[in-house]
């Protein structure tokens, strides 16, 4: 291939878009978009294909001082040199090559086109003048004269790795992504020195969804050429997120971490790459890194928002305080959180009070939480949850029934408000609600394990009472709260032995439960079994509670 072949195909063929598998159409407008040209320094995107080896080796009678004034650029001088050129020999199809690539370069598309027209004329088998007009073909939008120009550079020269580049390019521009994607893999094959390839294929790798070899080709590029991120560095960096952004930061924690300190690295100054990276921390759980990244964008001024993910990680983590200290910030600052967003640091600082027992801040925060985003479901629902704790029946049942208003599909709330109401004792409400989270959560061992009491505690539907307590245990075995229920399933069945049994894998699970204890000193009284008295004292010391408990379901020792 020709080195004013070369040097078009450098230019076109390193350009990109944020979007991967897409490329920028106008080959000229690649350095400039680069800033190169204003710089006047079009060489530094012409070195990515070390273009002075080209030159030598394919230099015929081009004159060098068109070269030069290609390289510089100064395409006026380049259009006189090569003008002197033909003039000295009108059969030169080189220059006419080089006269197309600097008219080209300056945007005169049609007249570039005919010059390689006459090179071609002149030399059927002149691979440049074949692939440089399909690169002019290609930035007037031409591309199925783009794709026959190349398709002839191929035939002429199959070893040659620039128009297999270039079609894969006009390939991933029309979105044909696996044609793209095995021509940039043929030109690699050819030459697997070159690193724009291995750009080009990790893009087209991306679009495929095959982030690993995406990335791969991201360090092939780094390893051959260090510099080449420095190009582009906005379009780089931009493929370089998304392809990190595409692993599962829970179950690809590695690879996505690997691209987001990378990407952090190559723009240390811009705090949209440091959030990326404390996110992915948080999904997969490691809370003391996304704090410390946390805390590096909140020193750099970052917004409210980041007082809000970094307390939800403090949160996680237990430290609670610090938590509350983040989400007062950013109350302090509301103005900058709009919508829906804007309601989360109250919410969450309710949730936080909530599990304090404080009830009185909890519901306060959840009020203010509701009046800025009025269909905050899980507000309502965590509010009635702090009305019930309080024995505020009436707003409790209002906030249960709105959350579910809100979204007739919520399991939890459905659960939530069957709590609520078995702790009324209003059985039936309670397993009608737990039917509703039982069709919605299938796989919930709280649902289960809750209808199976509401069961025994009303005393109907124990079959059924035993058929959920055996899927909660199938869902989690070992569950002592489970156990424990199933034995008071069984006790209610005069099954006392086997509710003996029950109680004795609950109290193995969870030596102090205390309704297991109780539960299991009856049942030994019903069989005659006078040390059901200790379990019942027992009982009675870690629940000063449970007997009344247990005499409201209308079972004593008596």
């Amino acid at each position: 291939m020709g080195t004013a072949a070369a040097l078009v195909a450098a230019i076109m063929l390193g350009a990109g878009d944020a979007n991967p598998g897409m490329v920028v159409k106008h080959s000229f407008e690649t350095c400039e978009s680069m800033g190169k040209v204003a710089e006047g320094s079009l060489t530094a995107c012409f070195t990515r294909i070390e273009i002075s080896e080209f030159w030598e080796a394919q230099r015929t009678d081009i004159d060098s001082a068109g070269e030069a004034a290609i390289a510089k650029p100064d395409l006026d001088t380049a259009i006189a040199e090569f003008d002197r050129a033909i003039a000295a020999n009108a059969n030169d199809a080189s220059a006419y090559v080089g006269r197309g690539i600097a008219l080209m370069l300056r945007k005169d598309l049609n007249r570039a086109i005919d010059d390689f027209d006459k090179a071609i004329l002149l030399d059927p088998k002149n691979t440049a003048g074949f692939l440089d007009r399909g690169n002019a073909y290609f930035a007037k939008g031409e591309n199925q004269r783009a794709i026959e120009d190349y398709n002839a550079a191929i035939r002429l020269n199959p070893e040659d790795p620039f128009p297999f580049n270039a079609r894969g390019t006009v390939y991933s521009a029309e979105e044909k992504i696996e044609l793209a994607d095995a021509d940039f893999a043929a030109a690699i094959a050819i030459n697997p020195n070159i690193a724009l390839f291995y750009f080009n294929h990790s893009r087209t790798e991306s679009s495929l969804k095959r982030p690993e070899r995406a990335m791969d080709d991201l360090a092939s590029v780094q390893k051959l050429d260090p510099t080449f991120q420095e190009l582009d560095k906005l379009t780089f960096s931009s493929d370089l997120r998304l392809l990190a952004q595409s692993f599962d930061c829970k179950t690809q924690y590695n690879q996505a971490i690997a691209g987001f300190d990378w990407v952090v690295a190559l723009n240390p100054g811009d705090g949209m790459y440091v959030e990326d990276r404390a996110r992915c921390h948080s999904a997969h759980g490691d809370d003391n890194l996304a704090v410390a990244d946390y805390d590096t964008i909140i020193a750099r001024g970052g917004s409210a928002q980041y007082f809000v993910e970094r307390a939800e990680a403090e949160a996680r983590l237990g430290q609670s305080d610090k938590a509350l200290d983040d989400y007062a910030n950013a109350i302090a600052h509301k103005d900058q959180l709009m919508g829906f967003v804007a309601s989360e640091p109250y919410f969450n600082r309710g949730v936080i009070y909530l599990g304090r027992n404080n009830y009185a801040l909890a519901i306060a925060d959840f009020d203010n939480a509701i009046d800025v985003s009025p269909d905050n479901e899980k507000a309502f629902l965590a509010r009635g949850r702090a009305y019930a704790a309080t024995g505020d029946s009436r707003h409790a049942a209002k906030d249960f029934d709105e959350a579910l208003r809100l979204v007739p599909t919520d399991a939890e709330a459905f659960l939530a408000r069957g709590n609520f109401e078995e702790a009324r004792r209003d059985h039936q409400a309670a397993i009608s609600d737990y039917d509703r989270a039982a069709t919605l959560a299938s796989t919930d061992v709280r649902v289960f394990n809750n209808r199976c009491f509401a069961r025994a505690a009303s005393n109907t539907g124990l079959d059924l009472g035993l058929e959920d307590c055996g899927q909660a245990l199938r869902l989690k075995p070992d569950d002592a709260g489970a156990l424990s229920n199933r034995g008071l399933i069984l006790l209610r069945l005069g099954r006392f032995g086997d509710a003996i049994a029950s109680y004795d894998a609950a109290l193995a699970a969870n030596p102090h439960a205390s309704w297991a204890l109780f539960g299991r000193g009856l049942a030994k009284l019903r069989m005659g079994d006078a040390s059901g008295t200790a379990d019942l004292s027992a009982a009675k010391a870690a629940d000063a509670n449970v007997a009344a408990a247990f005499a409201q379901m209308g079972l004593s020792p008596g």
